[in-house]
C-alpha cells in the first residue's frame, strides 16, 4: 500500500495541496537553511515563515517537519505539529491543547528522562485544564502576558505607547483573582528541570513545534497562541516554527486590542523568513515540474502541453495554490465533457474560454451568449484599438445600433486582455458552443472571487475614487464582491465614495481609513474591520454591520437608520449626532464609547447582551431607553459640560478630542 508521501499515492486525476512538488521559489535552499538553523542553533527561539495564502508556507513547513521526523534515529529532536485552526472553536485556552500535543509527540520508549519529561508536561496540561484557568474564559484570552514572561502593563506600554483600556482592564482582573507564583512556578520549573537533565547528556536534544494556519484564527486565538509560545521561550530546548500571513495577523491584533501588532510580533519571532513572490516564469516552472514529476495524471499529461502551460501562466501570477485550483477546474470540466453526444471538446479551446470567464467575464458572456457571433466585432476592435477608444459614450450611431459596445469599451485600456485575445481568438472556431458553455460553467462558482472586476474595483478605490464613482453610475461594479480577509483598504482615503446598494465588504480591512461623506447605504460590512475609521457624515442606513469592529471610530453625523449593528464592537468610539432609529444593537459592545446628542433612537433594538459599560451619554432620555431595553452596564447621567470634561479626562482622551466632543455635546449652548 502506498504512503501519503509516495509519488504514486499522489497521482490522482486532480492535484491536491498535499502534493510534494516544490511549491515555492528556491524551495530546497529555504528548507536546508531552516533545517540547519534548527539543528545547529541554541534551542530557544521562534522562526516565522511569512507568506500570503497559497504561497507554500504549509508545504515548506511540512517538508521540514517530515525531514526532522524521518532522519532522527537517535530521537534527539522531537518535531511537533500543532494546527491552531483545529482548536478555534474549543472553549479551552490554547495552551491546554498545545501542552497535550507536545506531550503526545514525545515517544513512548525506554528513555527514563524522556518519560519523566512527558509526564511533567502531561501533568501541567491536566493541572492547567482543571484549575482556575479553565473557569475564567473572559480573563484567559489575555491572561499570560503579565505573568509567564513577566510582561507587565508598563512593558506593554513601552512597546505600544497607547494600549487599549480593554487590554489593561483584563490584566487588572487577573491581578485580583490569581497568584502567579503558585500557578506557574512548580509546573514550569518541573519542565525546565526535566528538559535540562536530557540536554545535559545530549545537547542536541530539542522540541521543535510547528504551528500553522494562524491567519485563519480569530484575534483572540492568535494572541492566545503567541502567549502560549512565550510560556516556553524562557526554557532551553524549545523551538517554534510559525506559518504566518504577517500583515493579516498584525492587523488582527492591532484592530482587536489597540496595541501595535507589528511590535508585538517582533517580541515573539526572532527569525523572520519571507517567501518570494511569483511571476509568469515561476508559474511555467511549477506547471512543467508537475508534468515532469508525473504528478499530473497520465491521462492529462499530453493535454497539459506547452501551449496550455503558456496560456495558464499568461494570466495567473499569484501563487501555487491558485495554479492548482485553476488546473483542477480545467481537468474536471474536460473529464465531464471530453466525449459527449454533441461532439468532443478540445482542451485548448476550453481553456481559453475558462480564462475569459475567470478574468474578463463580461467579454466571455458576449461571446458565449452569441454562440461566437460577437467574435467578429471583438476581432475588429482588437485590430483597430484607436476606434474603440474614440467611441463616445452617447450619440454614436454605431453605439445606438449596438448597446453592447459599452461593455467592450470598458476594456479599452486593458492591455492584458487585448494581448491575450489577439494571440488566441483564431483558436475559437467552435461549432458546439452549447457544450463549451456548459463546460466553462463547471468551475464558475470557485472562480467568482477571482474575477477581474474585484481587482479593478480595489485598484480604483485605492487611487481614483471619482473614477470609481463615475463608473458605478454607468452601471459598473454593481453589487461587486469585495469581501474577504485579503481585502486591505486600511488607511485608504475613501471620502465621498459610493459603495451603496449591496456592495459586499464583509471581513474587509478598513481600519484607519477615511470614509467620511460617503454613501454606504445597504452596504454589506459583516465582520469588517473599521477600527479607528473616520465615518463622519456617512450614510450607513440599512447597512449590514453584523459583528463589525468599529472600535475607536468617529461616527459624527452618521446615518445608522435601520442598520444591522448586532454584535458589532464600538469600544471607545464617538457616536455624535447619529441617527439610530430602527437600528439593531442586539449583542453590540459600546463599552467606553462616547454617545452624545443623538438625533433619533426611535424603535432602536437592544437586548440584555448590549453593553454600555463605562460609556459616556449626555442624553437622559436615551439612558432611560436603554434601561427599558435591558441593556448591560447602564452609565450614570452626565449633567453638564464640566462633568463631561472630567469624565473624558479620566478616560485619558487628548485635550483636542475633549474640546471637540464638548463642542458637539448638547450641553454646548452654541451647538444648535
Amino acid at each position: 500500500m502506498y504512503k501519503k508521501e509516495d509519488d504514486q499515492y499522489q497521482r490522482g486525476l486532480i492535484i491536491t495541496d498535499d502534493i510534494a512538488v516544490q511549491p515555492i521559489l528556491d524551495f530546497e535552499l529555504y528548507q536546508k537553511a531552516i533545517l540547519n538553523i534548527i539543528k545547529n542553533s541554541y534551542p530557544q527561539f521562534t522562526v516565522g515563515i511569512y507568506g500570503e495564502w497559497g504561497t507554500g508556507k504549509t508545504t515548506l513547513m511540512r517538508s521540514i517537519f517530515k525531514e526532522l521526523k524521518q532522519n532522527n534515529s537517535d530521537k534527539s529532536i522531537i518535531p511537533v505539529w500543532f494546527n491552531a485552526w483545529l482548536y478555534e472553536r474549543e472553549n479551552q485556552f490554547a495552551l491546554f491543547p498545545l501542552l497535550k500535543t507536545i506531550a503526545n509527540a514525545i515517544p513512548e520508549d525506554d528513555d527514563v528522562k524522556k518519560k519523566e519529561l512527558k509526564n511533567k508536561i502531561t501533568n501541567f496540561a491536566k493541572g492547567f485544564g482543571k484549575g482556575l484557568l479553565q473557569s475564567a474564559p473572559e480573563i484567559l484570552s489575555l491572561m499570560l502576558p503579565s505573568f509567564v514572561s513577566e510582561f507587565s502593563k508598563q512593558a506593554y506600554k513601552g512597546i505600544t505607547g497607547n494600549i487599549s483600556e480593554q487590554f489593561l482592564s483584563l490584566i487588572d482582573k487577573i491581578d485580583q483573582v490569581t497568584n502567579k507564583d503558585l500557578l506557574y512556578s512548580d509546573w514550569l520549573g518541573d519542565i525546565d528541570e526535566g528538559i535540562s537533565k536530557i540536554r545535559k547528556d545530549d545537547p542536541s536534544f530539542r522540541i521543535v513545534i510547528f504551528i500553522d494556519d494562524l491567519d485563519r484564527c480569530s484575534p483572540e486565538r492568535v494572541l492566545e497562541i503567541f502567549e502560549s509560545i512565550k510560556v516556553f521561550l524562557g526554557i532551553d530546548g524549545f523551538i517554534y516554527v510559525l506559518g504566518v500571513s504577517h500583515n493579516k495577523v498584525s492587523q488582527l491584533i492591532t484592530s482587536k486590542y489597540g496595541i501595535e501588532g507589528e511590535q508585538y510580533i517582533k517580541k515573539i519571532i526572532q527569525i523572520p523568513i519571507t517567501l518570494q513572490e511569483w511571476n509568469t516564469s515561476d508559474i511555467k516552472q511549477l506547471l512543467n515540474s508537475l508534468n515532469t514529476n508525473k504528478l499530473i495524471h497520465e491521462d492529462h499529461q499530453k493535454i497539459i502541453n506547452e501551449k496550455i502551460i503558456n496560456l495558464i501562466s499568461t494570466v495567473i501570477e499569484q501563487n501555487p495554490r491558485e495554479v492548482k485550483r485553476f488546473l483542477n477546474t480545467f481537468i474536471v470540466a474536460y473529464e465531464i465533457y471530453k466525449k459527449n453526444k454533441e461532439g468532443n471538446i478540445e482542451p485548448e479551446k476550453l481553456l481559453i474560454l475558462q480564462i475569459l470567464n475567470m478574468f474578463w467575464n463580461d467579454i466571455y458572456k458576449l461571446i458565449i451568449t452569441s454562440n461566437g457571433k460577437y467574435l467578429d466585432k471583438l476581432i475588429y476592435f482588437a485590430n483597430n484599438r484607436d476606434k474603440l477608444k474614440n467611441l463616445t459614450t452617447t450619440g454614436s450611431d454605431f453605439e445606438l445600433l449596438d448597446p453592447k459596445l459599452k461593455i467592450i469599451q470598458k476594456f479599452a485600456s486593458d492591455e492584458k486582455f487585448w494581448e491575450f485575445f489577439k494571440e488566441n481568438y483564431s483558436k475559437l472556431e467552435i461549432k458546439e458552443w452549447s457544450v463549451y458553455r456548459r463546460a466553462t460553467k463547471v468551475g464558475e462558482i470557485s472562480l467568482i472571487e477571482d474575477n477581474r472586476e474585484k481587482e479593478a474595483a480595489l485598484k480604483l478605490l485605492k487611487t481614483q475614487i471619482l473614477d470609481f464613482n463615475r463608473r458605478r453610475k454607468r452601471g459598473e461594479f454593481y453589487k461587486v464582491d469585495l469581501s474577504g480577509n485579503d481585502v486591505d483598504l486600511s488607511r485608504s482615503d475613501l471620502s465621498g465614495v459610493d459603495l451603496s446598494d449591496y456592495v459586499d465588504l464583509s471581513h474587509a480591512d478598513l481600519s484607519a481609513a477615511i470614509i467620511s461623506d460617503a454613501n454606504l447605504s445597504h452596504t454589506i460590512l459583516c465582520e469588517a474591520i473599521l477600527y479607528d475609521t473616520d465615518l463622519s457624515n456617512t450614510d450607513l442606513s440599512e447597512a449590514k454591520l453584523v459583528g463589525a469592529n468599529l472600535s475607536r471610530s468617529d461616527l459624527y453625523n452618521t446615518d445608522l437608520h435601520k442598520a444591522d449593528l448586532s454584535h458589532a464592537k464600538f469600544y471607545g468610539s464617538v457616536l455624535s449626532q447619529v441617527d439610530l432609529s430602527q437600528a439593531d444593537l442586539s449583542g453590540a459592545n459600546l463599552s467606553n464609547s462616547i454617545i452624545i446628542k443623538i438625533k433619533d433612537f426611535k424603535d432602536l433594538k437592544l437586548d440584555n447582551t448590549t453593553n454600555f459599560e463605562n460609556s459616556i451619554i449626555d442624553d437622559a432620555e436615551f439612558i432611560d431607553y436603554i434601561i427599558k431595553g435591558n441593556a448591560q452596564g447602564i452609565p450614570t447621567e452626565i449633567k453638564d459640560l464640566t462633568e463631561l470634561e472630567e469624565r473624558l479626562k479620566a478616560m485619558h482622551f487628548p485635550k483636542t478630542i475633549i474640546e471637540t466632543i464638548k463642542d458637539k455635546s448638547k450641553f454646548n449652548k452654541n451647538n444648535s
